[in-house]
């Protein structure tokens, strides 16, 4: 199609031409109407191919070769222009010009005739596309620049519902809790549910409790050694530091592994028997432990087998039944179902052929239409062409669902091919790389960029093109996936529509496939369109490297700067240059804090959303007046906490500007190394409103007074205190105290006594108490909180857990149900193996809990 070539085309032209007062390069009124129109035409194409390509028995040789033309048209427009910009910003980084605005001065006339030479040709050509199209109908100009769905939904739980695996589960369950070191392989085609019964097997609380460690990698036909060890060991213990080979990767995992623990360990998707054979040599044969393989491959199933053939499990299609309410389960409605809706859904399902994965990728699309006439277009769509092979038949389901994708999220969707097979997805980085490509378009909503992107992202995700992994404290979507076959899909039609993505350089993510071949990093120094920037400073470019590149890229968008060494290690810490601020368009700066330092901008950067870290002498009222948009910020707290002069230093003293940031909505407040009694937070009405976010550690500050201050702020949902955010004995209630925080994590704390009004707490639905080996009990009114779902315990008093079950059973009296404990301190770790002072892990539920990641 040529929907993504042309959606870039006009992201290019917006971009640099059209944003008031923003563009880099300034045109006179009449080229201004010119490009003007020419985004408008742009436009009425992309709307008239979406809907052509919906309307069932239109010729198909007619389309694809509009198609074609429109497709090779965009594709050397861009090309083109893009060119001439990259001419015109090499010239003024010669000439040390550092604003976009003093870019005009340095065009010459032969510059400035053949951009606008070729920004004429390419406006004619597009005028000529649209006088010459087919005549269809009348169709509206609707880009899909707006987005009704906002990124403050929240999800309360990650779930891919199952049918028709009852049998199965039960079976596998019971299989698992047992003596023997065993592997079960779970067998079928793609899209048939292997990694979603294994997923539901993995998550159930009698697993959680069984095992002593869990564990899983997905490994796919693009096999990563080293990816899949890291994963293992990050699910064993997160924060492990795997900086060294993949031999020792694995040795270090086995270690792990070895003694009297009890594992289970998921291998997802295997391929090859010799990835098989490398990976079972991690796996020692300790009595109680399982390895469960999901494979498509019944080659793999029989060779990685410890035992009798009833621990392969194949799995069937789905029946008639089965298939429908899966189908109903997966359907969202928007208005009461036509009378109709019955026999066309089944008809619909009939043609998914049993299929989980193209059962609820129909239910996903039909849940988006509204009208009788659409669903039978459906219909007529997936019998063009019907395949009795089930795969090709769910090929052509997925294909269709595409199509039916609005113009703005067709390249989103195609974007996410640039990820690994069944890797994880952080939102964040995601979202980033859209706003990055030009994808994300600025809401009639007044809405941010990231807030827009996020919505886009809850839209696939409802129509079951992507799947939620991991959630954060707040209900916000922190990771996703996509399937294989899915991604297939991506891959094929990024390829067909030649989507490049020459614009994001990312050096960090064994993850990312990147589209620029960084072998050889001296001809960075050539590029000059960069948007997004991720690298490790020691590893990758220097100071002087990074400072050459930020002189050519004043489009710069999102610049990460992160460094090899472990988070723990003391490394010389180096100034990042100043040339960071000389990018307009800078959104998202984080780098490593107690390696990388920057000096706070001159100028005032609306733009910015996100900033680690800034350090705390520098939150001035004027630094702060500079960035008055950001909603995130990190303040550092530097060991050097005595002024030149003697005099102690008080944080509270600038703390206080950050009232000046009506945004504001994340804060994070970290130091170095505990600072004593030096810290304290301003009064309540020196913070920000809006604060939902806060997360403190190691700065140490007195239980009395500040707690009250964090308690009384109005919006606040989200409360981290980490190692040693507080010192003292005791915390002591506020009265009408934390009104909508729901999620509180308390980390190495050195509080003893914990005391709270019956009104403080009132929606808390998360509880996490880590490294707590002082604390006695926990408030008894929490047994009263009706909103609260969970706690969660690592490392803590045996004391804490009974507490936590007298909470359970009184909560019991009061009708609330759905509550879970959690305890995941590991029976052992690895380094407390001579040791015999440890827990086991305990889960008692109700019902399971969200897994959140936090």
């Amino acid at each position: 199609m040529a929907c993504v070539p042309l959606t870039s085309l006009m992201n290019t032209i917006h971009f640099e031409f059209l944003q008031p007062c923003r563009a880099p390069v300034i045109l006179d009124e009449d080229t201004a109407h010119m490009v003007s129109s020419l985004h408008h035409n742009l436009g009425f194409l992309l709307t008239f191919l979406n809907d052509l390509v919906k309307k069932p028995g239109i010729d198909e040789a007619v389309i694809k070769d509009l198609e074609a033309k429109i497709r090779d048209f965009a594709f050397l427009a861009e090309d083109e222009v893009e060119s001439n910009l990259a001419k015109i910003y090499m010239e003024a980084a010669d000439k040390k010009m550092i604003l976009f605005q003093n870019l005009q001065q340095v065009l010459g006339e032969d510059s400035k005739m053949i951009l606008f030479q070729n920004l004429q040709q390419v406006s004619e050509k597009t005028q000529n596309f649209v006088q010459n199209l087919p005549k269809v109908h009348a169709l509206p100009l609707d880009i899909g620049s707006d987005h009704k769905s906002g990124s403050s939904q929240r999800f309360s739980k990650i779930e891919d519902r199952m049918v028709g695996r009852t049998s199965e589960l039960n079976t596998i369950m019971n299989q698992l809790i047992g003596r023997p070191w065993k592997v079960i392989s779970i067998l079928g085609m793609g899209g048939i549910g292997k990694t979603t019964l294994a997923k539901r097997v993995y998550e159930d609380p009698q697993v959680i409790s069984h095992f002593d460690l869990r564990a899983w990698a997905t490994v796919s036909q693009e096999v990563n050694l080293r990816q899949i060890l890291c994963n293992l060991l990050w699910s064993i213990e997160r924060g492990t530091n795997t900086d060294r080979s993949t031999d020792d990767l694995a040795h270090k995992l086995r270690q792990h592994l070895m003694g009297r623990q009890r594992y289970l360990i998921v291998v997802d998707d295997v391929w090859e028997t010799g990835v098989w054979d490398y990976l079972t040599r991690c796996f020692p044969k300790c009595h109680g432990s399982a390895v469960l393989v999901t494979s498509r491959l019944k080659e793999i199933a029989d060779y990685s087998k410890s035992g009798a053939s009833n621990l392969i499990h194949n799995l069937h299609y789905l029946d008639s039944n089965e298939s429908w309410d899966l189908f109903c389960s997966h359907i969202v409605l928007k208005q009461p179902l036509h009378s109709k809706f019955n026999t066309i859904g089944r008809n619909i399902v009939g043609k998914c052929g049993g299929l989980p994965l193209a059962i609820v990728v129909a239910a996903g699309l039909v849940s988006q239409l509204s009208k009788v006439e659409e669903l039978e277009n459906i219909v007529e769509e997936m019998s063009y062409r019907f395949s009795t092979d089930i795969g090709e038949q769910c090929s052509r389901i997925l294909i269709v669902s595409y199509n039916h994708l609005p113009q703005h999220l067709k390249a989103c969707f195609l974007y996410l091919g640039v990820f690994s097979a069944g890797s994880e997805i952080p939102v964040k980085k995601l979202v980033r790389l859209w706003i990055a490509e030009g994808f994300v378009k600025k809401s009639v909503r007044n809405k941010e960029l990231e807030e827009v992107g996020v919505g886009y992202l809850h839209d696939l995700i409802s129509r079951s093109l992507v799947r939620i992994d991991k959630l954060k404290c707040d209900g916000q979507i922190k990771t996703c996936r996509m399937h294989d076959l899915l991604r297939g899909l991506c891959v094929r039609q990024a390829t067909n529509e030649k989507l490049f993505l020459l614009i994001v350089i990312d050096l960090t993510s064994p993850l990312y496939n990147k589209a620029v071949n960084l072998s050889n990093l001296d001809h960075l120094s050539t590029i000059v369109l960069l948007r997004y920037l991720a690298f490790e400073m020691d590893r990758s470019l220097g100071s002087e490297g990074l400072k050459n590149i930020l002189s050519k890229n004043k489009k710069l968008q999102t610049l990460i700067v992160s460094h090899s060494a472990p988070h723990h290690w003391q490394v010389h810490s180096s100034h990042l240059p100043s040339t960071i601020w000389g990018s307009p368009q800078l959104r998202h700066l984080e780098f490593r804090r107690n390696i990388f330092k920057v000096e706070p901008p001159g100028i005032v950067k609306e733009d910015l959303q996100v900033w680690y870290w800034l350090s705390i002498f520098h939150c001035t009222r004027e630094v702060i007046s500079r960035i008055p948009n950001v909603k995130t910020l990190g303040i550092f707290c530097e060991d050097r906490v005595i002024h030149d002069d003697g005099v102690s230093f008080n944080g509270a003293i600038s703390l206080k500007n950050l009232c000046y940031l009506n945004e504001f909505e994340v804060l994070t407040i970290e130091a170095e190394f505990p600072i004593p009694k030096r810290m304290s937070l301003p009064s309540i009405d020196a913070l920000p409103d809006n604060l939902r976010k806060l997360n403190l550690r190691k700065i140490y500050l007195p239980w009395k007074d500040n707690i009250a201050t964090i308690a009384l702020l109005p919006r606040l949902e989200v409360l981290k205190l980490k190692m040693d955010a507080f010192y003292g004995p005791e915390w002591k209630p506020t009265e009408g105290g934390f009104r909508r925080l729901k999620f509180l994590q308390l980390e190495n704390a050195q509080l003893e006594i914990w005391n709270a009004f019956d009104d403080e707490f009132p929606m808390l639905e998360r509880l996490v108490l880590k490294y707590c080996d002082r604390l006695k009990q926990i408030p008894s009114s929490f047994s009263t909180i009706s909103s609260l779902q969970s706690i969660d315990f690592e490392r803590c008093k045996p004391a804490l857990l009974t507490c936590a079950k007298n909470i359970q059973e009184e909560r019991l009296t009061y009708g609330y149900d759905g509550f879970a404990i959690v305890d995941r301190t590991p029976q052992y770790t690895f380094e407390q193996s001579m040791s015999n002072n440890y827990y086991a892990p305990v889960v008692e539920a109700q019902k399971p809990s969200a897994c959140c990641i936090c």
